[in-house]
């Protein structure tokens, strides 16, 4: 059922593909790679020869060439920053404590965590450098970011109010 709705999705929105790169991604480095790493580090660097003469196969032939024409056009200026500055906008308190929650969450809850932060961070990455930027590309994203600060804040708050704490009593109990 799960291949159906992504089939859908895909129908309605090619944006899908970045999303699953992200995850895929997650999967090849924080499932894939250290099992293989577990094995032997020869099969992690037979994985590495057949990922790098794949992707070589895929440039040579030019299999992915329209798909990389369509991701670069644009029928405007394309600007990098225009994510950055949206959520910006739209998160001031969240958004510039991105990373710092993010460390903190993967800290302390290391699956979730590692998976919001790799698919929120190559869906920015990988729409920032697409031809068009328009907020609504990265709605899918949301949830993950929302997540990734939760778990960040729920690593941080603790802590914080332990040191506001010892810092009141220490400042108003002399």
């Amino acid at each position: 059922i799960a291949a159906v709705f992504f089939w859908l999705s895909l129908q309605l929105q090619e944006s899908t593909l970045v999303g699953l790169a992200g995850i895929i991604m997650w999967v090849g480095l924080f499932l894939v790679v250290p099992w293989i790493h577990k094995r032997s580090v020869g099969w992690l660097w037979l994985l590495i020869v057949l990922g790098v003469l794949t992707l070589a196969t895929v440039i040579m032939f030019g299999l992915l060439a329209n798909t990389w024409a369509r991701y670069r056009s644009s029928p405007w200026d394309r600007d990098p920053t225009a994510y950055h500055r949206q959520l910006r906008t739209l998160y001031p308190l969240l958004w510039p404590l991105t990373p710092i929650l993010g460390l903190f969450a993967v800290r302390e809850f290391w699956r979730p965590a590692s998976f919001c932060f790799v698919v929120v961070g190559f869906g920015i990455l990988a729409h920032s450098l697409a031809g068009v930027q328009n907020l609504r590309h990265i709605y899918y994203l949301s949830p993950f970011l929302f997540a990734l600060w939760a778990m960040g804040l729920q690593a941080t708050i603790p802590t914080v109010v332990e040191s506001l704490r010892s810092a009141s009593k220490a400042t108003f109990h002399r």
